[in-house]
């Protein structure tokens, strides 16, 4: 497996475990991570 694509699965994983916190914890902040266009520019 070649680095950039370990790097977009790590970065997956990372959005997924955030977005599951946000969720769980219900805050403000869902809307910005619950929105791709915003998970996806984190990386």
């Amino acid at each position: 497996m070649d680095i950039e694509s370990f790097t977009y699965i790590v970065c997956n994983v990372v959005a997924a475990l955030i977005s599951l916190n946000v969720l769980a914890k219900n805050e403000s902040g869902m809307i910005r991570f619950s929105s791709p266009d915003a998970r996806m520019g984190r990386c």
